[in-house]
């Protein structure tokens, strides 16, 4: 039993038991009370039995007690603390580049057709960022194996014709290197134009070079006749790509490109 942490007076106490007849002390022979005691009994003044030790003085504790006030200089609040805190600026809300641009093209509602050639492209785009990962020998089992058991495709006559188109796109010369070292599948960007917009997005496909970068965005619907016919909104789509990555990587050429995937076909679209 260790009492060290006391610095000016340490207090002891019990419940008394009930007194004795035969006047002895009524504390029990091995109770932690009397253990006090006996240890303090060497060092300690005279007291009142066991009801009470002192050791030390009063008057040396109150002496301990007294210390030197410190005045503080008064505290003198600045102007600007008593001032209203102004507006927090918000900052600007980022744009997606897919929505730039205000899509002004009539459509007539999706039929069913058109429902199942929007999952078609689903897959197209999930097998593209797969495959190029996988050793070429091996991309059309793959293939078939994940739109068998991740896409659900049934007819293995859909799953060998999409299968072999996305491995044709992988193979073919003009875009292998689009798929090749360097390159990534998914990656997002961010920043902050000269304007003051915020970009941020998810390209399809990037390809970084020391001396270039190259942002692909796959397309499955139906490919324009010629350059011209390309949407006013895949247009800014890109742009915005583009603007995003002349801030990320400064001092580096540019390039953004539309792969129409019924062709195949590679449209490099100028911001």
């Amino acid at each position: 039993m260790a009492l060290t942490r006391a610095a000016d007076r340490l207090i002891v106490s019990g419940v008394r038991p009930k007194e004795r007849k035969d006047g002895a002390d009524p504390r029990p022979a091995d109770c932690w009370h009397r253990k006090v005691e006996q240890a303090m009994a060497q060092i300690a003044a005279p007291g009142l039995g066991h009801v009470m030790l002192g050791y030390g003085s009063a008057e040396a504790v109150q002496a301990r007690r007294v210390r030197t006030k410190t005045v503080s200089p008064p505290v003198v609040v600045p102007g600007w603390a008593r001032q209203p805190a102004p507006p927090e600026s918000q900052p600007p809300r980022p744009l997606a580049p897919s929505a730039i641009a205000v899509d002004d093209e009539t459509a007539p509602p999706p039929s069913e057709k058109m429902r199942a050639a929007a999952l078609r492209g689903t897959w197209i785009h999930q097998l593209l960022e797969r495959l190029p990962a996988v050793e070429v020998s091996a991309r059309a089992e793959a293939a078939d194996r994940w739109l068998e058991r991740s896409a659900g495709v049934v007819d293995a006559a859909v799953r060998a014709e999409i299968a072999e188109r996305v491995c044709g796109i992988l193979s073919d010369p003009q875009f292998r290197a689009l798929f090749g070292p360097g390159s990534l599948a998914e990656a997002p960007l961010a920043a902050t134009l000269a304007d003051g917009r915020v970009i941020a997005g998810t390209v399809d496909r990037i390809l970084v070079k020391q001396e270039r970068i190259s942002v692909i965005d796959f397309k499955t619907g139906r490919m324009p006749v010629t350059d011209a016919d390309i949407p006013d909104a895949h247009r800014a789509q890109m742009t915005a790509y583009v603007e995003a990555l002349r801030v990320i990587f400064p001092g580096r050429d540019v390039t953004a490109s539309l792969l129409y995937t019924a062709g195949p076909k590679l449209i490099e679209v100028m911001p």
